[in-house]
């Protein structure tokens, strides 16, 4: 399978700057081991960035830039404003088309932050669904409370959300608002790479499930993509040597650090999931993983059905990487 990661604005294209560097990094630790499997790892991911301004894509390869919607913004960005971007969108529709039906599946990372994420994230879902792609849109709702948008910019990111519910396209929604501690307060930029690492941590974990589906059924994958509701995703790491098993605590801590992450918008019972577990361990860990995480899922009364793989050489840090889906309304 070929995976584009897509990211479209600036929120956007800086969460896929750090999922690329730990993809980067596993595949150079992968090379010294393994160099034939880890080129084809290499060769099974693309990452493209989308925005409507040149400047803020000049740190990146001119491979991996798409600016859109040169003659509607001359280059310089959509003024803030989301209907410019969806206008920039079109004028490059082709162009980008064009693109998207290189891949089998397309991770869109967007923000509703300021115009080009906001505007393009859905329009950009849709395109790839009428190409008949797997698509996970990923999409962080920014904060009103704690002043980073003001409120009609955070009434358009609200009104992204009901656009995907209306057309019945799943995404990750990340909620700003549960970064932020009363009791431990950090800076902006702070809890912004505090939220990102475990998105960018666990969609590591579904990218080496997407490349090589020999454990998963398209059919199975589809079930959890479809529909209405929510997705999330998580990561918890679980630290041992190569001589010995992780001790109880260890999974424990991982487990409920998978289950209990609060920024995602995410109100139903689980239901189909799809559950990575990437270390170098016996099948008796592998077993109480799936335990905990069934435990957890049915405590919240939820009809789980999850789908289990495992991440065949991966490199550290090992853990368990689950995307869960709402159970259907």
């Amino acid at each position: 399978m070929s995976i584009l990661l897509l990211s479209t604005g600036g929120g956007g294209g800086n969460i896929l700057r750090s999922l690329k560097t730990l993809f980067d990094h596993d595949v150079e630790i992968t090379r010294k081991a393994d160099p034939e499997y880890a080129a084809r790892l290499r060769s099974a991911l693309t990452t493209r960035f989308l925005d409507t301004n040149e400047f803020s894509l000049s740190d990146l390869p001119l491979e991996e830039q798409l600016v859109i919607g040169t003659h509607t913004t001359g280059r310089l960005g959509a003024r803030h404003n989301p209907d410019v971007a969806r206008e920039a969108l079109e004028e490059s529709k082709e162009d980008v088309e064009a693109m998207l039906r290189g891949y089998s599946v397309v991770i869109l990372i967007g923000t509703g932050g300021k115009g080009t994420g906001a505007g393009t994230i859905f329009p950009l879902a849709e395109m790839a669904r009428r190409l008949r792609k797997l698509v996970l849109p990923i999409f962080v709702r920014p904060s009103f409370e704690r002043h980073e948008v003001d409120k009609r910019r955070y009434d358009h990111a609200l009104k992204v959300g009901e656009q995907f519910d209306a057309a019945g396209i799943r995404l990750i929604e990340i909620l700003n608002d549960r970064g932020y501690d009363e009791v431990a307060p950090k800076p902006q930029l702070v809890v912004w790479e505090r939220m990102n690492l475990p998105i960018a941590r666990g969609l590591r974990g579904l990218i080496y499930v997407l490349w090589d589906l020999c454990q998963v059924d398209p059919s199975d994958l589809s079930m959890l993509f479809a529909g209405h509701g929510r997705l999330r995703i998580g990561f918890g790491e679980i630290d041992c040597s190569f001589e010995m098993d992780p001790r109880d605590e260890q999974i424990d801590q991982a487990v409920r650090g998978c289950w209990e992450n609060p920024y995602y918008a995410f109100g139903r019972p689980a239901g189909t999931s799809l559950v990575c577990i990437h270390g170098e361990w016996s099948n008796v860990v592998d077993a109480k993983i799936k335990s905990r995480l069934a435990e957890a899922a049915v405590a919240g009364a939820g009809a789980y059905n999850p789908l289990y793989t495992r991440a065949v050489q991966s490199p550290r840090p090992w853990g368990v990487a689950p995307l869960v889906g709402e159970k259907p309304g």
